[in-house]
């Protein structure tokens, strides 16, 4: 395989141990059974990893541009100097749209929220504190499809890490709990059986179908034990320190290497980052 010679050469690892780190599972310990991965789990593994490596390096990299712009570590002058990264997909509304798709949509309804308040709803505030007669403002408020994506516990985001993490986890019953606890918002609607299994939301931007086929392993993001544990013996000083290997690896911040490798898609980015990653240096 080509593609795999070529991925595992940059890695510095044995390619025969990354295809095997790919497509077979160790289970149990005493004693240990190896069992061949089907084609699809082996895809979400492939997946994750580049996921792992993207999220490793994007964070070593802003550690190291933050240890050069401030190498006294102190304030003073240095710590003025900034440089915000905003990295983010537009609105998408696909044929058939996923898990990316609704990380990528909630980044964008969290800026229009936030373009919504400081554009609108604080400067007409701030027009009637100062006595300015202010007109009524017309703009597309977008609050409930917010609190249908971010409201804790049951927000859609919510709902999602919350079917990971319990036994028997599936994409059915997640959709199930998303009807039952949503059946009522003006920004939830079941799909026609016609065009699949999964929801709409209707976005600022316009309705968009969901197919719900994927999100509980596409959202899991867990990079297997025998990757991280094959990719922390790699040759290359740099990948070993992001899977648990030479810390200096990562040297002018922890940040790489203090990323967890187990965490949800959803919990990455409910804290409003959407399918954005979004960083700050200085």
């Amino acid at each position: 395989f080509p593609s795999l010679e070529a991925v595992a050469a940059l890695l510095e690892i044995e390619p025969e141990a990354l295809e095997r780190a790919l497509t077979v599972k160790s289970v149990g310990k005493f004693p240990v059974i190896q069992v061949p991965q089907p084609p699809d789990k082996a895809a979400v593994a492939r997946d994750s990893l580049a996921k792992a490596l993207y999220g490793s390096l994007f964070d070593w990299m802003l550690a190291k541009i933050n240890d050069k712009m401030n190498p006294g570590g102190g304030g003073g002058a240095d710590a003025r100097r900034i440089i915000g990264l905003l990295d983010i997909f537009g609105f998408e509304a696909f044929v058939r749209n996923s898990l990316e798709q609704l990380l990528i949509n909630f980044a964008n309804e969290k800026l229009q929220q936030h373009f919504n308040i400081y554009i609108f709803k604080m400067e007409e505030e701030e027009c009637r504190a100062e006595g300015v007669a202010c007109p009524q403002l017309a703009f597309a408020d977008n609050s409930e499809v917010m609190a249908l994506l971010e409201m804790k516990p049951t927000g859609l985001m919510s709902l999602i890490n919350e079917e990971v993490m319990v036994p028997n986890s599936s994409d059915a019953n997640l959709l199930s709990k998303m009807q039952e606890r949503h059946r009522s918002s003006a920004s939830f609607k079941a799909l026609p059986r016609a065009r699949g299994e999964g929801f709409i939301v209707s976005h600022y931007a316009g309705d968009v179908d969901y197919q719900i086929l994927g999100f509980v392993d596409k959202s899991r993001d867990a990079l297997p034990a025998e990757l991280s544990q094959l990719l922390s013996t790699s040759k290359m000083a740099l990948v070993k320190g992001f899977f648990g290997g030479e810390e200096s690896a990562c040297a002018g911040g922890g940040a790489a290497g203090e990323r967890s490798v187990s965490r949800t898609m959803s919990f990455a980015h409910r804290g409003g980052g959407g399918g954005a990653r979004a960083r700050s240096g200085g």
